[in-house]
């Protein structure tokens, strides 16, 4: 799908044409109509978006441990406290509460969800 594009009720799978950086790759899951994003990462970036809710995904305890902007600690799985299974359920069993308004992102909750950044291209098509 082009960045901006609408999914609509169009069913499936899509691979979404974006560039890298977090914040303009990250509001294009909610111009296409996405409920909810899912962001992994190992550094702590911290990234929220005012067009939705991002559920930041650690990938290590100390990531975990050491900053209080990250939803979801997956470094049980290399702490092996928890198996990718287990990891997974916890992550479906989030983004369900998330998507379904009963649970605010740490984003939301400390008001850094206010940025987003829309690609430059896009501009000529609108």
């Amino acid at each position: 799908m082009e960045y901006g594009e609408w999914l609509g009720s169009r069913k499936g799978l899509y691979v979404l044409y974006t560039p890298g950086y977090d914040q303009i790759s990250t509001p294009a899951l909610f111009l296409i109509g996405a409920q909810v994003a899912l962001f992994t990462t190992g550094r702590g970036t911290g990234i929220g978006c005012a067009l939705g809710p991002v559920v930041k995904i650690g990938s290590n305890t100390l990531l975990w441990q050491n900053n209080d902007d990250i939803d979801i600690n997956a470094g049980t799985i290399l702490d092996r406290s928890e198996t990718i299974k287990d990891a997974g359920r916890r992550i479906f069993e989030e983004t369900i509460a998330v998507a379904s308004g009963h649970k605010f992102v740490r984003a939301e909750e400390s008001g850094i969800h206010t940025e987003f950044k829309v690609w430059e291209s896009l501009w000529p098509a609108l």
